[in-house]
């Protein structure tokens, strides 16, 4: 069968249940995401692929980064046991047409049975303790999408009830867990762990997004300590037509927008352009375009 670049719905019709890794095999080097009913896949990081398996007559939702073939193994996978999501039992919740996938790496309480999820008042996703990584299901409605505040709920089996609003989500950009608003998407992965560890930022500027742009993007940017920052931009002359940030930031991740405009308030030309950071004696320096 083709699949194209993006996502794929792919019905499964062999009698055997065969497991994501095994079924994707042929096109790993193509396949990003996979997601069931049940479960959500990728290709790193998450539920390993071995323990998610396809069963006959599901529909399964597959990104895909290049167009491919793709042909089933018409054995499967040899007497697979297909994964269950586990049904809480504590928390209820009404299920959508589709989810926002959280991946729970550790709980930093061992008595702790269910976790559940919170958009204001209401459970919108839970999943029984059992083996880690854990994957919960968020099921975010869509009128609220944009303007939600998460909080989680843990249960210990003692009629207690845990509320966690302090908690880490994995941030690409700088590669380690950060305390921030946590944004779900459909069918987009999202780490998140509970502890108590102090987190150490690096020295990092991270690449604007988007990149190309027209007229505005935005800049990222972590350090490890309070102290004086400048962030400014320069033209491919070398010269600072731009200065973003000048003066005391608090350690952290921290974020400004340039709007396409120099010192004077005038929008510059296309072309390319660098942005650079100067903190404690370090510098860092990355380029950009912007196409009108």
């Amino acid at each position: 069968m083709e699949l194209n670049h993006g996502e794929n719905w792919l019905g499964y019709f062999v009698e055997e249940p065969m497991n994501v890794r095994e079924a994707f095999d042929p096109i790993w080097d193509e396949f990003i995401s996979c997601a069931s009913e049940d479960w959500f896949v990728v290709k790193e990081g998450g539920i390993p692929p071995e323990r998610c398996s396809l069963i006959f007559g599901k529909l399964y939702i597959v990104n895909v980064n290049d167009d491919c073939q793709l042909q089933w193994n018409d054995d499967g996978g040899g007497h697979q046991v297909p994964m269950v999501r586990s049904v809480s039992e504590i928390f209820p919740y009404e299920e959508t047409y589709d989810y926002s996938p959280i991946i729970i790496e550790s709980l930093d309480d061992p008595d702790i049975q269910e976790v559940g999820l919170f958009l204001n008042d209401e459970c919108i996703g839970a999943t029984p303790v059992g083996e880690f990584p854990l994957q919960l299901l968020a099921f975010v409605p869509e009128e609220t999408r944009g303007d939600e505040i998460y909080t989680f709920m843990l249960y210990n089996g003692n009629r207690q009830f845990i509320e966690k609003k302090d908690y880490k989500i994995y941030d690409e950009g700088l590669g380690l867990y950060i305390e921030k608003e946590m944004s779900l998407e459909p069918y987009s992965m999202t780490y998140v762990r509970f502890d108590n560890d102090e987190i150490v930022y690096p020295f990092k500027l991270m690449a604007n997004h988007p990149n190309p742009f027209n007229p505005t993007t935005m800049i990222k940017y972590s350090i490890p300590d309070d102290s004086p920052v400048e962030l400014a931009i320069y033209n491919i002359k070398g010269q600072k037509i731009k200065t973003l940030i000048d003066g005391w930031q608090s350690k952290g991740l921290h974020d400004v927008l340039w709007d396409g405009k120099d010192n004077n308030d005038k929008s510059v030309a296309s072309g390319i352009y660098f942005y650079k950071i100067n903190f404690n004696n370090k510098t860092d320096i990355r380029k950009m375009t912007l196409l009108k």
